[in-house]
């Protein structure tokens, strides 16, 4: 059986963020989406995957001299 979504612990893990991040950011409305399952958060991969890509940054301002 293939593994469909990350759990709060393993998404913070992926990113290099706090769990606590994660559920504030919930709390906000912001991304990215989750599903629950009663009380149980999961993030589905292929939703955090197209979040990642939509979210590359290739250009970066200059700095003001």
């Amino acid at each position: 059986m293939t593994k469909e979504f990350y759990t709060d612990k393993e998404l913070a893990n992926r990113w290099g963020l706090k769990i606590i991040t994660l559920q504030s950011w919930r709390q906000k409305g912001l991304p990215p989406v989750y599903i629950k399952f009663g009380s149980a958060v999961r993030y589905p991969y292929s939703a955090i995957e197209q979040y990642e890509q939509d979210n590359i940054c290739t250009i970066t301002a200059k700095r003001a001299n």
